[in-house]
């Protein structure tokens, strides 16, 4: 914080202290640094919505996961992220409406996210565990089974 406060930053330069906060753990600096990234891109833009990923995972890291909801909820909204990414952000907002106990809509971002990348085995792995769990099971084995086609070598794991 000390170094942004000696120089004037762009986008670019929040981008990377808000990095380098987050590597060093100090959630709430990465935090900062991406909402002020965010607030140099236009709204709806690649770049601000990577920027709201990037602070939705410092408030996961920080078991804020009211605050984690709204920045993935606010980054999957943009479908201008490549496909690889927004489907990243559908996993993680899975992964937060989940530890909220927000079941059905924690299926729904996981097949989102199956979805925009049929080869994402974490995505069908994590839809098809809560499909089970809802008792839902035909359709919780046949997301656990595409798991295991998009990515055979992890199946001994799972």
């Amino acid at each position: 914080e000390k170094l942004a406060a000696l120089f004037p930053l762009d986008a670019v330069g929040f981008d990377v202290l808000a990095r380098v906060c987050f590597l060093g753990g100090d959630n709430a600096c990465c935090v900062r640094f991406s909402e002020k990234c965010a607030m140099m891109h236009p709204p709806n833009s690649v770049e601000r919505a990577r920027s709201q990923v990037r602070k939705a995972n410092c408030h996961a890291a920080s078991e804020d996961w009211s605050s984690a909801l709204t920045s993935y909820t606010d980054a999957s909204s943009c479908a201008l992220l490549p496909t690889d990414e927004l489907a990243t952000a559908y996993n993680n907002l899975g992964n937060v409406h989940r530890m909220l106990q927000q079941n059905q809509d924690a299926i729904a971002s996981y097949l989102a996210a199956a979805s925009l990348a049929p080869a994402f085995a974490d995505a069908h792995f994590n839809a098809g565990g809560l499909l089970v769990e809802a008792g839902q099971v035909a359709e919780g084995t046949s997301a656990l089974w595409a798991s295991v086609g998009a990515e055979p070598a992890s199946a001994e794991n799972w």
